[in-house]
């Protein structure tokens, strides 16, 4: 079983992850989580990389300053690349793949439940604030990625979000739900539950499920 968490930054999706975890792991149903952006994607990977490759400049401390300035350089263009918002729409195709691969490792071989905090749908929403047009995207990606049991998204007040986490502000947060209100409302299957008290959204999903 495959259950995929969605929502805006400081809406409480890691907190209610460990709890809905936490019960599950006390029947027979045994769980396992994930987070998408920094586990299951190209760009989870590459964030793995990047800090060893760090502490390897670190250690070795090249004499040549032009060649620091290179790297430097090489360094910076590569950041621009993958962070440019037509090269993480390819990526959000190519992490379909990895997608599958823990679904097919976990959901049927070792018949766990997979929880996934964040799915596609918050890369193509990111990309979405950046200018791209999601609607079509967001057809083609449903059919070739993993379909979750249950997508789940966990909706809250901008300005809530806000004073948990301070990262985004309240106008960015904004914009944001208006994508996931569209997205998950596309979605027949998915349960949208807003957040204003924990226990009861927790018991809404176990009673899901």
């Amino acid at each position: 079983m495959l259950l995929t968490f969605s929502g805006l930054d400081g809406s409480g999706k890691t907190t209610i992850i460990g709890h809905i975890k936490d019960i599950l792991n006390k029947t027979d149903k045994v769980c396992i989580s994930y987070t998408i952006y920094f586990d299951i994607s190209i760009y989870g990977i590459i964030r793995k990389i990047i800090p060893r490759s760090d502490k390897k400049k670190t250690a070795i401390q090249s004499k040549n300053q032009n060649n620091n300035t290179m790297k430097e350089t090489i360094s910076n263009k590569l950041l621009l690349f993958f962070r440019n918002k037509f090269t993480k729409l390819i990526i959000i195709y190519l992490d379909a793949l990895i997608s599958w691969v823990y679904v097919l490792y976990y959901c049927y071989i070792r018949k766990k439940i997979l929880i996934l905090d964040r799915y596609y749908y918050d890369f193509l929403i990111d990309i979405g604030l950046e200018g791209i047009n999601i609607n079509k995207h967001y057809k083609y990606l449903s059919k070739i990625y993993p379909k979750p049991r249950l997508p789940i998204y966990i909706d809250i007040n901008p300005s809530e979000a806000w004073n948990r986490k301070h990262e985004y502000n309240v106008e960015y947060l904004k914009e944001k739900r208006k994508y996931y209100n569209t997205i998950f409302r596309m979605n027949n299957n998915s349960l949208i539950i807003y957040n204003d008290d924990i226990d009861s959204t927790i018991n809404k999903i176990i009673a899901c499920l």
